[in-house]
């Protein structure tokens, strides 16, 4: 327990030295065309990618012990039972699509700007989170806990669950946000009860999707950054487009 204790401190410290030196390139790598895709790190989400990156980090390299541990109760108590199957094809970015077509679709039938913007922030925060999780994938190349394939590390569904819950939770009634929270949560223990990831994998795609989540919404809500993402029906309405636009 005191080595846990000792290894959680040095967890807050370095995160804070991490995030103050951050601060050093605030203005030459987080500006102009960066300056969404490096949002995790360019603003206050870097309080949740830092210390997130360096717990999934030291949960990596003591995999041998802590996550045996939650493999083997996650295996023998079978908490989810079948809704593990079916969060696992919810959290293939079911939700995310979901929620960008219906604040799409209901923004253009109120004529409200903030549904859109809504959905704008969801789509945007999904793509750019999904890039840097399939890039680490099949960089790192991690085989999974059931040997199925080596795409363990992180998880997609993962990041996908948490992108959406953050700004649910951010846009929306703290209620709304409790129960996107609670299905995140929910998918992403599945992926242990599955045996697709490690704990490892889960934290550290939780982390990216939900850095993603809260500095996109920084960046076009308090920030004021431009919108690199729209999405419009054809004039025919028999199909969709997506428009990608920057202010100078």
């Amino acid at each position: 327990m005191r080595t846990l204790n000792r290894y959680y401190l040095y967890i807050i410290i370095i995160s804070v030295l991490l995030a103050k030196a951050s601060l050093c390139f605030s203005q030459t790598l987080c500006q102009g065309i960066l300056q969404n895709f490096l949002s995790p790190v360019c603003t206050e989400a870097r309080w949740i990618f830092i210390p997130g990156a360096l717990i999934g980090a030291g949960f990596y390299y003591e995999k041998h012990q802590s996550q045996d541990k939650v493999k083997s109760h996650a295996d023998r108590k079978k908490h989810m039972k079948n809704w593990a199957k079916i969060s696992d094809r919810v959290g293939m970015g079911v939700l995310n699509g979901s929620y960008s077509l219906l604040m799409m679709i209901y923004g253009y039938g109120s004529g409200r700007r903030y549904p859109r913007r809504s959905a704008e922030q969801m789509i945007e925060a999904s793509l750019y989170s999904q890039f840097v999780t399939q890039s680490l994938k099949y960089s790192i190349s991690e085989e999974r806990p059931n040997k199925e394939d080596d795409h363990s590390f992180p998880s997609g569904h993962a990041t996908a669950a948490f992108a959406f819950s953050s700004l649910v939770m951010l846009n929306h009634e703290w209620y709304w946000g409790l129960l996107a929270t609670g299905a995140a949560l929910a998918i992403s223990y599945g992926r242990l009860e599955l045996k697709k990831h490690y704990l490892h994998d889960v934290i550290f795609g939780a982390t990216i999707g939900m850095s993603y989540g809260v500095g996109i919404f920084l960046n076009h809500r308090y920030y004021n950054k431009p919108y690199w993402f729209a999405l419009a029906p054809m004039p025919d309405f028999k199909g969709a487009q997506f428009s990608m636009a920057y202010k100078f």
